[in-house]
């Protein structure tokens, strides 16, 4: 700016300098040259410092963009994740990387995040704070579509393996609380949640991982229900047996719900296929 108005001093001195040498037609031109040269000056000036905001704008979104994918990555337990997406999610990241450094403006980070732990907490909080990060991660790969940088088929499958990943976070939410009642000798809470497992590893296609856990699910099961008949049986031999087969009752009524709302049978091994929504 200081430049312009330094510019502006000389041009008039330069024209109280030539006005007395020069005809009317030659003073004329050379104020309208004089005069495009400045505008032109001030013009350069203003494009150069919009291009250099305009850099500062990319970066500054670039770096927004690689912060989230990085905590995106570091927050899921390894492995929750598909393969597919988490290769998605470096090659975006390493994108983003390549772009911030062609701003010649931003400084990124080289490392690349991870989480090492591949265990689901045990904490109902983290578990929920997982579940929210599933959720951005989905509404990212919809802004991915819709930019274009990812195939509507490949969102469709992403989608797919992301359903599979929340399922698993319900089991593991239920499978706590089905414990937790447990402990606190709530048999029908207990099958509730247990019941609930089961509805969710039956949303997708099984895995080994998925059948061990039904296999546990049915073990505990079958120890409520051993635990129920010992306490019947103790009970009618001291002659206060009635409170117990009411409560027995309960219990098993809602064990043949749970069995219905999962599909399952059982008492026959897991053999029935599972209802999918």
């Amino acid at each position: 700016m200081f430049f312009i108005l330094d510019f502006g001093s000389s041009l008039l001195a330069f024209s109280d300098l030539v006005i007395r040498d020069m005809s009317s037609i030659e003073f004329v031109t050379s104020l309208i040259f004089s005069i495009v040269g400045l505008l032109a000056i001030t013009f350069i000036s203003k494009s150069v410092e919009l291009n250099k905001q305009r850099k500062r704008d990319e970066a500054k979104m670039l770096e927004h963009n690689l912060e989230f994918i990085d905590e995106i990555i570091s927050a899921l337990p390894a492995g929750l994740l598909d393969n597919s997406i988490s290769s998605f999610l470096q090659q975006m990241r390493q994108n983003y990387l390549s772009k911030i450094s062609q701003t010649e403006i931003g400084t990124p980070s080289k490392a690349i995040p991870g989480n090492s732990s591949s265990k689901l907490p045990e904490d109902p909080r983290k578990l929920l704070d997982i579940s929210k990060t599933l959720k951005s991660l989905n509404k990212y790969l919809m802004q991915c579509e819709q930019l274009g940088t990812l195939p509507r088929a490949t969102h469709i499958t992403y989608q797919q393996s992301l359903g599979k990943s929340a399922s698993r976070l319900k089991v593991q939410q239920h499978w706590l609380q089905a414990n937790k009642a447990l402990t606190e000798k709530n048999s029908e809470y207990a099958l509730h949640n247990y019941a609930m497992c089961l509805q969710q590893l039956s949303r997708h296609k099984r895995t080994v991982a998925d059948q061990q856990m039904m296999d546990k699910i049915q073990q505990k099961i079958s120890a409520i229900k051993n635990c129920s008949t010992e306490t019947i049986n103790e009970t009618t031999s001291t002659g206060s047996a009635e409170k117990t087969t009411s409560t027995v009752s309960a219990i098993n009524k809602s064990t043949e719900a749970a069995r219905e709302k999962s599909g399952q049978d059982w008492g026959d091994g897991w053999k029935k296929k599972a209802i999918y929504d």
